[in-house]
């Protein structure tokens, strides 16, 4: 799926493409993933999480900077 997706970060969320039928969901997608030429949605703007992630590329364990509660 890293292959196939493109997958650049790590961890990912993958969804069927029966996540077409939540209106709120595809309303928001295009800010956060990308829906590939097989229906998949794929979650690609992992930095919103503002969690720890591996960036594939790198091979590097990124950690954002913590924000100000």
């Amino acid at each position: 799926m890293v292959k196939k997706y493109g997958i650049k970060a790590a961890p990912t969320i993958i969804l069927s493409e029966e996540a077409s039928v939540y209106n709120v969901l595809n309303g928001i997608w295009s800010q956060v993933g990308t829906v590939e030429s097989d229906g998949v949605y794929v979650f690609r703007n992992i930095e919103v999480i503002g969690e720890i992630y591996k960036d594939l590329s790198s091979d590097k364990i990124i950690e954002p900077p913590k924000t100000q509660e």
